[in-house]
């Protein structure tokens, strides 16, 4: 069994990466059965509030 500092210890770059992809499909997919396609237009009941020069999950550059 693994240490708890092990456990607790920061994870690679390209872990969080394939975490946030897998959670992102994850998020989707739920999203599209029960018809709330993602993301939802900007204005449009349920679209996520946008924070200045936070990442948009698009793997785009804040502006």
């Amino acid at each position: 069994m693994p240490s708890p500092d092990r456990l607790t210890a920061s994870p690679a770059e390209e872990d969080i990466a394939a975490l946030a992809d897998h959670l992102r499909r994850f998020d989707s997919g739920i999203e599209r059965l029960h018809g709330l396609p993602w993301p939802r237009p900007e204005g449009a009941a349920g679209a996520p509030h946008r924070v200045p020069g936070a990442d948009d999950g698009t793997g785009a550059s804040p502006a």
